[in-house]
């Protein structure tokens, strides 16, 4: 079986409020995409809106 290893750099949005987060090393192989370096903490999410 083959393996390949992708290395590369991004910019991600933050689901919750829509930021760019700090660069991140992001690594993908056998389809399957990780980042790379020390777990960042979020953000808690934002509490609902009642409708």
């Amino acid at each position: 079986m083959r393996t390949s290893l992708v290395l590369l750099s991004a910019r991600l949005l933050d689901p919750v409020t829509g930021e760019l987060l700090p660069q991140t090393a992001l690594a993908a192989a056998d389809g399957r995409i990780t980042a790379l370096g020390t777990p960042r903490t979020s953000a808690p999410s934002p509490t609902p809106r009642p409708r």
